[in-house]
């Protein structure tokens, strides 16, 4: 993943929860930043080289994957080549 695609790593996220939940991204009840550090994750995915890292973790009730490839939100699949809503 190009250090550009990383930037978006935690907006889909943000997009990918908004999706599930049927809301837009500025209504939703938490902030990304109270479950997971934001930044932290892009960088983890800040790489040209090959990446198979997979990181999980949990906000409200939704469980999150991130790959280099694609954000899973409770099994939905989105793909990190381009926002949720495109």
């Amino acid at each position: 993943m190009s250090a550009l695609r990383a930037e978006y790593v935690a907006t889909t996220v943000i997009e990918a929860i908004a999706d599930v939940e049927g809301v837009a991204p500025r209504d939703l009840q938490a902030p990304l930043y109270d479950w997971v550090d934001a930044e932290a994750l892009s960088a983890l995915f800040d790489t040209d080289r090959p990446n198979e890292m997979r990181v999980e973790f949990r906000v409200e009730d939704h469980e999150v994957a991130v790959t280099a490839d694609e954000v899973v939100v409770d099994g939905n699949r989105y793909d990190l080549t381009r926002s949720v809503g495109q």
